[in-house]
């Protein structure tokens, strides 16, 4: 905010407060305050007027100490006075020397406050200040022919007016013809009739109506699912300008912004044409809700925008509740049961298990919904950890349900182990040509029932499941064809992995090249 503002906003974030609870835009009449002169060295919106140069002039010596100097002068001031370059010139009724205030369009001026410094030798050359047609609010008049001066002398105090309703101000030097007078005089120099020095100005706007927000746009306001950090675009104008701007989920701030303005100027804050902010969804609660964008203006007026019901989905499903593993029995596969959590942002479309001793092997898919398999490398105890993703991808390992298994030893035909663990392995081959992926699996003699062969694509921790496809062996052997799509084929890494009862997990990761 600009240091030239001296007074805060009537109403503000109270009555943003407020607002974020409507579901429609709302109008409060608030007030904001304009400064000019002292210290600074610019008029601001006060406009510099002079009618009749020859008799009358004004100036800006703008500049020091906000109170002006102890007595008066018009060093540091906006002034306004008789031309003593020509002695008795003839000044006609009407004419004026000073500086003009003029509210923009939608504000009214209500008060104001400021340090001066008024002298009058004569009764029709008047010097104060005044509003519109409704007469001065300080005004100074001599009377010449009975040496009587008028002078309100700048005694660092401030004179302050409140509870006005016009639309412009004027503060300087008028000739107002008195009785039969044809015209006024100006003095000689050393003698001047009238002086008007306005060392310090605030002028209080009044502002009845609200910002008009338009053209929302964006994920935000499309009705959607969206986490991280999303844009908000939008349109904003207002007479007094667009001041703070702030996106929020049910009371969460998601993003605050106060825009650069300068109350040295009667429109103070930019219009926003467009708009825009970078709302960050992770300090939402995951779910169902609504965007609530509000404006206000640098009265303190807001309004607010809600936008379409969306989904914050940035965590994904919780971790499953009740997680159960069991060894099925005479085999290293693991039976999974678990009870998915509660109103997850989005329905929960997949699942991953990972067995874990030492060392945690890669996440396998298993089938989602609560009940799902896996299997084990080898006898021995493992911690198991599961989880799961939504529809819209979201979720991970971040949000594991963990629990315990233990696979026993088997033994083979005639009481030996026929392999490590008594685990017979499966063996896997997979050749890539073109777009044609063949996939052999050769099973241990003996072994009877399906092939389970999975074909996942690989990115760092998380393994996106493509297809699974279950098949009876043949002679040992099972095998089957993939056609990859040209998305597919420029992933990093393809997994495949087969099971069977009674069988070692097997896979294979294939490295691909890009735009293979």
């Amino acid at each position: 905010m600009s240091k030239a503002r001296l007074v805060s906003i009537v109403a503000g974030w109270a009555c943003l407060t407020m607002a974020l609870a409507l579901p429609v835009s709302v109008a409060q009449a608030g007030s904001y305050t304009v400064n000019a002169c002292s210290p600074f060295t610019t008029a601001g919106p006060w406009s510099q007027v002079d009618t009749f140069p020859a008799g009358l002039t004004a100036g800006n010596m703008c500049g020091g100490p906000a109170v002006g100097p102890l007595g008066g002068g018009n060093e540091g001031a906006l002034y306004a006075e008789d031309n003593t370059q020509s002695p008795g010139t003839h000044i006609p009724g009407g004419a004026q020397a000073g500086w003009v205030f003029t509210a923009p369009t939608g504000t009214t001026i209500t008060g104001v406050s400021y340090y001066r410094n008024l002298n009058a030798m004569t009764d029709n050359l008047i010097v104060g200040l005044f509003q519109g047609s409704a007469g001065g609010l300080e005004t100074c008049a001599g009377t010449f022919l009975n040496s009587f001066m008028c002078s309100v002398p700048n005694n660092q105090a401030p004179a302050t007016f409140s509870g006005l309703s016009t639309t412009g101000l004027f503060f300087g030097v008028q000739c107002q013809l008195q009785n039969t007078e044809q015209y006024c005089l100006s003095g000689s120099p050393g003698d001047q009739l009238a002086t008007a020095d306005m060392y310090s100005v605030t002028v209080t706007l009044s502002e009845q109506s609200s910002p008009v927000v338009s053209g929302e746009n964006g994920p935000l306001w499309g009705g959607g699912v969206v986490w991280g950090t999303v844009p908000l675009s939008f349109q904003a104008t207002d007479p007094s300008g667009i001041e703070h701007l702030v996106a929020s989920d049910n009371g969460s701030l998601g993003a605050s912004t106060q825009e650069s303005c300068e109350f040295t100027q009667t429109v103070p804050c930019p219009q926003l044409q467009p708009g825009g902010l970078s709302v960050d969804t992770t300090r939402f609660p995951d779910g169902h809700g609504q965007l609530t964008l509000a404006v206000s203006d640098a009265a303190g007026n807001t309004t607010v925008a809600t936008s379409p019901t969306l989904v914050i989905d940035n965590n994904g499903p919780a971790a499953p509740a009740s997680l159960t593993a069991s060894a099925a029995g005479g085999s290293n596969v693991v039976d999974l049961a678990w009870s998915d959590p509660a109103n997850p942002p989005q329905p929960v479309a997949s699942a991953f298990a990972q067995l874990c001793q030492a060392t945690c092997a890669p996440a396998v898919a298993v089938s989602p919904g609560g009940a799902g398999q896996t299997t084990a490398p080898g006898p021995g105890s493992y911690t198991v950890r599961l989880w799961l993703l939504d529809s819209a991808g979201r979720g991970g390992s971040q949000h594991a349900a963990t629990t315990a298994v233990t696979i026993p030893s088997r033994s083979g035909n005639g009481g030996s182990n026929s392999g490590p663990g008594g685990l017979r392995p499966l063996r896997l081959s997979a050749h890539l040509y073109g777009d044609r992926l063949t996939v052999t699996v050769k099973v241990p003699p003996g072994e009877h029932g399906l092939v389970s062969i999975h074909l996942d694509l690989l990115g760092g921790e998380r393994l996106v499941v493509l297809e699974t496809r279950k098949l009876r062996a043949r002679h040992r052997v099972a095998r089957t064809v993939f056609v990859l799509s040209k998305r597919i084929r420029r992933a990093p890494r393809l997994v495949v992995a087969a099971t069977a009862a009674g069988a070692g997990l097997a896979r294979l990761t294939l490295q691909l090249r890009k735009g293979h």
